[in-house]
């Protein structure tokens, strides 16, 4: 502040005597001088110093994230802010590491500040190579992972021994895909995939049979080594020699005991027909002999 039209100057607060002063109020201050002239008159003037306080601005928002996450960091103290990045909204987002930092102005003043974001990297997934098995069976699910892992998890449950181990059994009764999901240290999340693919494996319908009470063999059966549901169409037929249907079934755990009519029949080779349809798509057609043994 400068004073002129005196020959002498007091300053009130403060004391000094000079013309000019220089002043650093903290707070709002009216400055009063009084002039003296030559004749020993005085006059008194007045400035009012009005301090205008810095914004107290802030940066909030994960200063810790994922690789491919997002960080909303948001300014806030001021009403007109600028990014180091040339933002000049008082949110921006980020996905990068790296110190970010903005000023804020609140009218003529301005304050700093920054944030450091910290981006850890993904961690690695491995649910395993795909694999087929027979419908009824299970298979060992192996996942893995390059990283040091807290949790792993599957999904869906339906079939599997467990969710949360690393190694659980499948024993599924359709195709299905499951997702392993691995969880880091710090948080991070990754996702691999593995499909189990259920097929209806094989039947087998024996040539020879012999109902004569033994305990051994007395049944003309199937043999699969499937779930029985894995059908979709079954039908067998069996014939005599003259052509005459004498046993038909269209349930594939079918037990004949070599009789007919309520009648056991007697040793003689009998023609089949068996036809069948499996969820897998795959079409069974078969003709053969079967001997009957008494």
């Amino acid at each position: 502040a400068t004073a002129s039209g005196a020959v002498a100057y007091t300053w009130l607060p403060g004391g000094q005597t000079t013309s000019s002063v220089i002043v650093s109020p903290s707070n709002t201050t009216t400055y009063s001088v009084i002039g003296t002239n030559t004749c020993a008159c005085n006059d008194t003037a007045t400035a009012n110093v009005v301090v205008i306080q810095p914004p107290n601005v802030s940066i909030t928002g994960d200063t810790v994230i994922c690789q491919g996450d997002i960080s909303v960091l948001t300014a806030s103290g001021g009403n007109k802010y600028l990014w180091n990045n040339g933002e000049t909204t008082s949110s921006i987002s980020v996905s990068t590491v790296g110190t970010y930092s903005v000023i804020a102005w609140n009218g003529l003043c301005s304050k700093n500040a920054s944030i450091h974001i910290i981006v850890n990297p993904l961690p690695n997934a491995n649910a395993g190579a795909d694999v087929t098995i027979i419908l009824g069976a299970s298979t060992q699910l192996n996942g893995s992972s390059a990283s040091p892992i807290v949790n792993f998890n599957w999904s869906p449950p339906l079939g599997l021994s467990c969710t949360d181990c690393q190694y659980p059994i499948a024993s599924p009764t359709t195709n299905t895909t499951y997702v392993l999901i691995v969880t880091d240290a710090n948080g991070c999340i990754a996702a691999d995939e593995v499909t189990v693919f259920t097929v209806c494996g094989n039947l087998f319908l024996s040539n020879a049979f012999s109902p004569n009470d033994d305990g051994e063999n007395d049944y003309l059966e199937l043999y699969y080594n499937f779930l029985g549901f894995c059908f979709e169409e079954f039908r067998l037929k069996i014939y005599n020699r003259w052509g005459e249907k004498i046993f038909e079934s269209d349930n594939p755990d079918f037990r004949w005991d070599g009789t007919f009519r309520e009648k056991k029949l007697n040793s003689a080779v009998y023609t089949y027909y068996l036809r069948a349809t499996l969820k897998d798509g795959n079409k069974i057609d078969k003709k053969g002999n079967l001997s009957l043994i008494r």
